[in-house]
């Protein structure tokens, strides 16, 4: 049997070149330190990293306002230029984890106030303050800020339910968002006649069969717009779904039962002189006069005007896509558990589908 020669550690430091070694590992630990971002980015899908930089920008522009009120430069009429300066910022906090090194818990708890007084919706604060915290989450791992200042802005808490609520109510400034802060809560009976109103022009049919869609399949409109005759399997009477912001999960596709109505819509369309061929979308921009224009492909912009024009229609004032999967979801939370409700609307955790049970079950209380 061969001999084992155990080297002691002292043994072990006098045959190495311990400050080499040193060198080395701070050479590494600083490259490390630089790759942070680089590696962190490169896992973000590119819509997720487009609006982290939209919200570091408004984050770019409130340090450039703070910089100009402390040299007393600050001149209103100049924000044009403020919010150019701010992008640089921006690029800046998204490329370098050494630019960090100025943000304190101060500053972030004082930019979700300015946020505030601004008239910016609380859902878009929360974002906001979302992404410096995950941004502050890397750079604190690169050491460019410390446990000082980031583990409370980790604690630093958003505005939800009664805080968002009281948050909203008691300030001055009116929210600039065009998004609606409260959805529009739409009858069954409204719902079905803007379905069996499949009327004669090829526009008709399209709205009908895109209202169906929605507010009985739940999908949403960048769901919507991409869906083509292919997705449909009339044998088997279902329509498989690609969901672009669940991209990379495994709820990126899905596959829907045709409920009895998108079924009918479906088979009228195709069937008309102007709806949808093989291999192409369902869903065309049209003219004023309700015809098939260029068939060109249905925007989600196009959408959400052909909504609210449907909903004008039928006396529902601004109505949105997103609406109609909010019935939807009403709808189904009344008989389907959470597994169901989650493979259905495409969510990845539970937290909307048991949201929608307990809305169900207090509109179900109510209505006794």
């Amino acid at each position: 049997m061969n001999s084992v020669t155990v080297t002691s550690p002292t043994e072990l430091a006098a045959a190495l070149d311990i400050d080499a070694i040193r060198s080395f590992a701070t050479i590494v630990d600083e490259r490390t330190r630089l790759e942070c971002f680089e590696n962190y980015q490169n896992r973000l899908k590119p819509n997720t990293l487009k609006n982290y930089l939209a919200d570091l920008r408004d984050f770019g522009t409130y340090l450039v306002i703070g910089e100009n009120i402390i040299n007393e430069t600050f001149n209103s009429a100049d924000m044009t230029s403020y919010k150019s300066q701010g992008s640089k910022v921006a690029e800046s906090l998204l490329s370098s984890p050494s630019a960090w090194d100025i943000v304190t818990f101060g500053l972030v708890a004082q930019y979700q106030k300015y946020m505030l007084s601004d008239g910016q919706s609380i859902a878009t604060i929360n974002r906001r303050i979302s992404t410096i915290k995950a941004y502050a989450k890397v750079a604190h791992q690169a050491s460019y800020i410390d446990d000082s200042q980031y583990l409370p802005i980790k604690a630093l808490p958003g505005l939800h339910g009664n805080a968002a609520r009281n948050a909203d109510s008691e300030r001055d400034v009116t929210r600039k968002s065009t998004k609606k802060s409260e959805w529009t809560r739409i009858s069954e009976d409204t719902v079905n006649a803007m379905i069996n109103n499949d009327g004669l022009t090829p526009r008709d049919i399209q709205d009908a069969l895109m209202v169906a869609i929605l507010a009985e399949h739940g999908l949403r409109e960048s769901e919507l717009v991409i869906l083509t005759t292919d997705n449909i399997d009339f044998d088997e009477s279902v329509m498989r779904i690609k969901r672009p912001k669940n991209e990379g999960t495994a709820t990126e596709n899905g596959t829907h039962t045709l409920t009895r109505n998108v079924k009918r819509l479906i088979n009228l369309w195709v069937s008309h002189p102007q709806g949808a061929r093989e291999g192409e979308p369902l869903f065309f921009q049209m003219s004023k006069s309700g015809f098939v224009q260029n068939r060109q492909t249905l925007s989600t912009r196009g959408v959400q005007r052909a909504i609210k024009r449907i909903g004008l229609a039928h006396n529902v004032d601004n109505l949105s896509p997103h609406d109609l999967r909010h019935h939807a979801a009403c709808v189904m939370a009344k008989h389907h558990d959470v597994a169901d409700l989650c493979a259905w609307f495409g969510w990845n955790t539970e937290r909307m589908a048991l949201y929608y049970i307990d809305l169900a079950a207090k509109r179900t209380r109510k209505d006794k």
